[in-house]
């Protein structure tokens, strides 16, 4: 069973100025512990953007798991891609298509089913970054927007958490230093209080939830909610 209070309080140690909102929640919109205090306004809106951000990811992980991912993205044989001209200069364009589709493949699963690992959708004024704890919980991220031009899309991503690391904000002016929160143990990431891009903004998103779900499937271990939720 979950101890909501220290899980609720786990969860503001990763607020900042870059993070307003987290919340866990089930793929069926029930929330189970956020950063808001409870009986609050913000708790009111928790439960709101619980049961929002488990309609966008159902809706993408039917799209993953139905195949329609693999038949919108075809892969291209890689004798098939054209050799670049020394004249003109130019890459093909569909190099980068071939390899994003086969990064979202897994190698060795039985069937054709993908599934979503994270999913982040940027609109106009805030981003939403959501993870995939295990199978039946989900943590959602919410933060402010860079002062870059904002814009709305959203963006499928298959195993990208574990490609982003403290350091790795540094090429784009996101340096987040991951250090261990005030409670007890619990981890949180701080990042510079200088303005950031859109890129910027979505990066600390995902490096600090990253961190989070790390730790929360170290100590949740094999703790699944009731199938009921």
């Amino acid at each position: 069973m979950l101890k909501t209070k220290p899980l609720n309080a786990l969860l503001s140690q990763s607020l900042s100025e870059h993070v307003s909102s987290v919340i866990l929640f089930t793929p069926s919109g029930n929330l189970l512990a956020s950063s808001a205090p409870p009986n609050s306004t913000d708790a009111k809106k928790a439960r709101v953007h619980a049961a929002l951000a488990a309609n966008i990811w159902s809706t993408y992980e039917r799209v993953a798991t139905d195949g329609l991912l693999k038949k919108a993205i075809p892969s291209v044989p890689q004798d098939a891609v054209p050799t670049p001209s020394t004249s003109s200069g130019r890459v093909p364009t569909n190099v980068a298509a071939s390899s994003s589709s086969s990064s979202n493949s897994k190698s060795g699963s039985s069937g054709s089913q993908d599934h979503v690992k994270t999913l982040t959708v940027e609109l106009t004024e805030y981003n939403l970054h959501i993870q995939l704890v295990s199978p039946r919980m989900l943590l959602g991220m919410i933060g402010k927007q860079g002062t870059g031009h904002p814009s709305s899309s959203s963006s499928q991503h298959s195993n990208e958490g574990s490609d982003h690391d403290p350091g790795a904000g540094s090429s784009r002016g996101v340096g987040p230093s991951l250090r261990p929160g005030p409670g007890p143990g619990g981890p949180t990431s701080a990042a510079g209080s200088g303005g950031l891009s859109s890129g910027g903004a979505m990066g600390v998103l995902k490096v600090t939830a990253q961190t989070l779900v790390d730790y929360l499937k170290k100590e949740l271990k094999d703790f699944e909610p009731p199938e009921d939720l």
